[in-house]
């Protein structure tokens, strides 16, 4: 099989609604970098190492384990075979879930670096239900089922950051994990991406931080709930600015259940 692919692979990680989309339209300004919307890459290279599970007997009868190890570590670039750029950026909000960490590991490189967006889980649960009530969806149980442990869209990610946390302890931050808070990057995009481009040791490129346009951007027609699309999803200004949350008000139960997920993460 012929196909180019990238010379760097770079992770990008975190919590949703904490500006992911954004910054990697600020990213693909540099026309050395490929950053699209949210990665299978992990799912797909998961998956087909559970096949393994089916067809191991086969495998090792035919001393073809081996064959599955070059299988899997061809999927990135599978994945990646019509990009013309150097450095890809895979946005997967849970590549540092154990499991997929090892993937990371093994499969892809061991000198890995993730950069992980942060923010308070208060806003981004507001930031959630703003998306669900402007799109008529209205509805309390789904609202407070955002903080069921473990579970997509957000609390998975939370687990992810969590270990990412204790890894960067134990391995050293410096080296592999470079977190990176919401806040700090609306309120200084220069300097948060300074420490992007000296993290993944990049040459300088000079971003334009007021005419920012989605050179990928995702269709938020597949994203569904009730029967509703949830238009907006990933929708960004040209121009970076806080959005005003102010006026989406949670139960005081859900902000109870949010300052509980803060103070775990370390925010409070």
């Amino acid at each position: 099989m012929n196909f180019t692919s990238y010379k760097q692979f770079a992770c990008l990680s975190g919590l949703p609604r904490a500006g992911s989309t954004l910054l990697t339209a600020i990213l693909c300004q540099n026309p050395k970098i490929h950053a699209e919307g949210n990665s299978a890459l992990s799912t797909i290279m998961w998956s087909t190492l559970q096949g393994y599970n089916e067809c191991c007997e086969q495998l090792n009868a035919n001393n073809k384990v081996e064959t599955m190890n070059e299988i899997i570590r061809a999927i990135p670039h599978i994945y990646y075979k019509n990009i013309k750029e150097e450095i890809v950026i895979d946005k997967c909000r849970t590549w540092l879930l154990p499991l997929n960490h090892a993937l990371l590991n093994t499969y892809i490189t061991n000198d890995y670096k993730v950069l992980f967006l942060e923010r308070s889980i208060v806003d981004v649960v507001k930031s959630f239900v703003k998306i669900y009530r402007t799109n008529g969806i209205y509805d309390a149980k789904r609202e407070a089922d955002l903080l069921i442990e473990h579970s997509n869209p957000l609390m998975k990610c939370v687990d992810s950051l969590e270990h990412a946390k204790k890894c960067a302890l134990l391995e050293g931050g410096d080296k592999h994990f470079l977190f990176i808070n919401y806040n700090d990057l609306i309120a200084d995009p220069r300097e948060a991406v300074r420490k992007i481009y000296a993290f993944f040791e990049w040459e300088p490129f000079e971003h334009d931080f007021d005419n920012i346009v989605q050179k990928y951007p995702e269709n938020d027609d597949i994203y569904v709930i009730d029967g509703k699309n949830l238009n907006g999803l990933h929708k960004i200004r040209n121009s970076i600015g806080r959005q005003d949350n102010s006026t989406t008000v949670l139960s005081d139960e859900l902000i109870a259940k949010c300052l509980e997920v803060d103070k775990r993460l370390g925010y409070i």
